[in-house]
């Protein structure tokens, strides 16, 4: 949870409303307060000579925004939020002048970073301190990273309650707190913990009630879509009430401030989603094209399929191609009637099949709703049947979505959601289907969407069976106890709201069961990798143990736990740990079943390697891995230019002419290191040599 002091205060701006100057009256002792606290909290430097506030309240919420800075701009400033109970919310401290040397490897350690963090909130928030615990983090640091990030979670009669949260991140290199947020909810009663059920009992009700289902999904890859199959649930927002046994959601006590009804510039926005527009020469060529109607068929094939009556005026209509269908085109339009009413709707400009439409209309609490679900879902069926017939009985219906109702109240939903979900055989397609709104007030079709792939399905006769998929989820991936509020809107956070205890599947993995290997996924060809840092077992004699230790703390490592520190390196490992030292996101493991053509593609692309000399088994030379450090670093052309250099050691006669630029700049650098007044440039490079290279790469000044 790496959130950035600018997304929270836009959040906060987007959800609160800053008071103007004439309601600040009887505010001035609160606000004193606070900045008395936040002075007593924070050393304030003296250089900071310019303070500001703002007050924001939500609800009966109100946080003080507090700023104190440097007017020369020089000194950077610092930022607190209070609010009203004295509970210190946020803080922020920057000095964008302050420079830091790219490469360098942080000066603190995670765990100094972690005590540090203890003890701000010991500082800071000490009536929570004893309330959250530390998220365990074992994955791999970032070279990239200038901070260390410290996340903590409520706990509650020892069981999670993560929607109660912190962070502390810290400076890598100074130990100072560089920024703080806690998010937390105080007006809660927690479920008692008595008459849960266990564990095991849980994981048989969710096998039972809201369960894994075969599903076909999509990978888009270089412009290509590609279906895999999994075991998932189609469910993700269900858990099991951990005293009932049944399933729940919480999305049913969310009403949104307008209802669900979208806003006219929404409606407007949704008729032109999605697609790539067209240049007019595009459209001219394109038009001429027999395969697609013409705008004026368009529009009365549009009026056709949802009865759009003569008072609503064709305002805007385009044609897009489709971006991740090769030669399919839509017709996009957008009606309007006198009072400002609007429908927009989407059609296919080849085959004429409706994809998609919505209607705005006002919204009035006093009309009494009149249909239930049953009528509705009914309603919901006629009309697909209506406009793709052929497909009605591909589907199936699945209540994914909750209707929208005021929370704890007896108010029956105005608005009704419904999913199908297209069914291939025994697999269901997520993202297949039909999507539909209809309103519980006049009965009418609202909004409606439709997705249909229409490639080959990849058979899944050979897939694993449900009972394996199970063991796996629940091995693998696991359930936990968990503690879950209500969701309320903002009219609403008054009164007490309740914590309830239910039994979820961890978030820290993906669900997502390959159905054929049992390998948890990410993605097509995509496995989930346990990111842990690599502890080897044969580093305790080596001389670069320090490096090679430091190295895989930051994911720069080979497989396995052990490093064979003297054995000779080869191209494809050195290159391996140099994209990994240079390039942190690029996902790539040399595990990989194509990890060869992976790591070349890419080093080759960079222009680190050139294509002549890819040799995965070979063994690096000392010159050779300076050849490849230069050109990491961006200096190629200036390397080439040899007669500009002088070496000093005593073989430097043994360097290759072409590469003593290459050479001068690593050495020169303190890159690659000599062998006393010798450099035995041609020597061959071991593990722990390599090592240290790498290490003084990121180090390197």
């Amino acid at each position: 949870m790496k959130r950035s002091i600018s997304l929270i205060l836009t959040l906060l701006m987007l959800f609160t409303f800053v008071m103007p100057a004439s309601a600040l009256e009887g505010y001035d002792k609160e606000l004193e307060g606070v900045i008395k606290k936040a002075k007593t909290v924070f050393n304030i430097p003296d250089a900071f000579d310019k303070f500001e506030y703002h007050i924001s309240s939500y609800s009966s919420n109100v946080e003080y925004y507090l700023r104190w800075y440097d007017s020369t701009e020089k000194a950077g400033g610092l930022e607190v939020t209070i609010d009203s109970d004295g509970m210190i919310k946020s803080y922020y401290k920057y000095n964008y002048n302050v420079q830091r040397e790219e490469n360098a490897l942080p000066k603190i350690s995670r765990e100094q970073g972690l005590e540090i963090a203890n003890k701000f909130l010991e500082k800071v928030v000490p009536e929570l301190a004893d309330k959250v615990t530390y998220v365990e983090n074992n994955d791999p640091l970032n070279v990239r990273d200038r901070v260390h990030y410290y996340n903590y979670y409520g706990i509650v009669n020892e069981v999670p309650f993560y929607q109660n949260n912190m962070y502390v991140n810290i400076d890598n290199m100074t130990g100072e707190v560089q920024s703080f947020n806690c998010y937390w909810e105080k007006n809660i009663k927690f479920d008692t913990i008595d008459g849960i059920m266990g564990l095991e009992d849980a994981q048989k009700a969710y096998a039972d009630k809201i369960g894994l289902k075969l599903v076909y999904k999509l990978e888009y890859r270089d412009g290509e879509m590609t279906p895999y199959t999994v075991y998932t649930s189609l469910y993700s927002s269900k858990s099991i009430d951990a005293k009932t046994g049944e399933p729940v959601s919480f999305n049913n006590y969310i009403r949104y401030a307008n209802d669900g009804v979208a806003t006219k510039e929404m409606a407007a926005n949704d008729s032109v989603a999605g697609g790539v527009t067209l240049s007019p020469e595009e459209l001219e060529a394109i038009s001429k094209a027999k395969e697609i109607i013409s705008k004026e068929e368009a529009e009365k094939t549009a009026r056709q399929l949802i009865q759009i009556s003569s008072e609503y005026k064709l305002s805007n209509i385009n044609l897009y191609s489709v971006w991740n269908e090769k030669d399919s085109y839509t017709w996009s339009m957008y009606f309007t009637n006198k009072d400002e009413n609007n429908i927009s709707i989407s059609i296919d400009a080849k085959n004429k099949e409706l994809k998609s439409f919505y209607k705005y209309t006002p919204y009035s609490e006093k009309e009494e709703v009149k249909y239930d679900r049953e009528q509705l879902q009914k309603k919901a069926e006629e009309f697909i049947k209506k406009v793709h017939k052929d497909k009605f009985d591909s589907v199936e219906l699945l209540d994914v979505n909750e209707p929208i109702v005021r929370p704890l109240s007896e108010e029956k939903p105005r608005q009704q959601y419904f999913t199908f979900i297209r069914k291939a055989g025994d697999a269901y397609f997520q993202g297949n289907g039909f999507n539909l709104n209809v309103n519980g007030v006049t009965g009418e079709i609202t909004s409606f969407d439709y997705n249909w792939y229409k490639g080959q399905l990849p058979s899944t006769a050979k897939a694993i069976g449900l009972d394996k998929a199970y063991e796996i989820l629940f091995n693998k991936i696991g359930m936990e106890l968990q503690y879950v509020k209500d969701n309320v809107s903002y009219d609403e956070q008054e009164r007490e709201q309740n914590a309830k205890l239910i039994y979820a599947i961890k978030g820290d993995k993906p669900l997502n069961i390959d159905a054929f290997t049992g390998e948890l996924l990410y993605g097509l060809n995509r496995p989930y990798k346990d990111s842990t840092v690599s502890q080897y077992t044969d580093i305790e004699d080596s001389y670069a143990r320090t490096q090679i230790e430091t190295l895989a703390k930051f994911g720069i490592s080979l497989s396995g736990d052990k490093f064979s520190p003297k054995a000779n390196i080869k191209q494809k490992e050195f290159l391996y740990l140099l994209l990994k030292a240079k390039s942190y996101y690029y996902d790539i493991s040399d595990q990989d079943k194509d990890f060869i053509e992976k790591l070349y593609k890419y080093m080759i692309n960079e222009k680190i390697v050139k294509e002549n000399e890819k040799s995965p088994e070979s063994i690096i030379t000392k010159e050779e891995a300076a050849k490849y450090i230069v050109r990491a670093l961006g200096y190629e052309k200036v390397a080439n230019i040899n007669e500009i250099y002088k070496l000093s050691f005593k073989d430097a006669n043994k360097v290759s002419p072409e590469l003593m630029g290459y050479v001068a700049i690593a050495t020169g650098l303190g890159i690659v290191e000599a062998d006393g007044d010798n450099l035995n440039p041609k020597s061959n490079m071991t593990r722990e040599q390599a090592a240290v290279v790498l290490y003084n790469l990121l180090n390197a000044k």
